[in-house]
């Protein structure tokens, strides 16, 4: 019977999440199952990884992306052999997924503003219980 591999850390939910961030080929559970077990050196399944917030959302904006490329909508790139060049669209590359990642983290909280809102209006808190400031009681 093969071992169970140990509970993932931080430090490997964010290597995780850096692959899925700069991912540019196909993306598959496998591939990435892969590509993990060789990075991270243990093996995780699909509803292991899938249980992680964070590696759940990079693996969806990867995906969408790898879907955007494979149907050639993927945008203008440009080609050059200068070496400067290609580090700076590399890092344009990057900070465009951290702006998608972080859109969609944004989108997240305002729906949860969304239902707190909803949730103390319905239990009847006035706007100046929910202003009021937070007192540290030592509890």
């Amino acid at each position: 019977m093969k071992a169970r591999s140990p509970n993932m850390t931080p430090e490997m939910i964010a290597k995780t999440v850096r692959l899925l961030n700069s991912w540019t080929d196909e993306l598959s559970w496998a591939r990435l199952i892969a590509v993990l077990q060789t990075e991270i050196g243990f093996s995780y399944t699909k509803a292991g990884l899938s249980k992680h917030k964070e590696i759940k959302e990079a693996w969806g904006l990867a995906y969408a992306r790898s879907k955007q490329k494979a149907s050639g909508k993927e945008g203008i790139k440009l080609e050059n052999d200068d070496e400067a060049f290609n580090y700076m669209q590399t890092r344009l590359d990057e900070a465009l997924i951290e702006i998608e990642r972080l859109k969609a983290k944004q989108d997240w909280y305002k729906a949860k503003f969304k239902r707190w809102a909803y949730n103390a209006a319905q239990e009847g808190f006035t706007e100046e219980q929910l202003d009021r400031s937070y007192r540290n009681t030592g509890v």
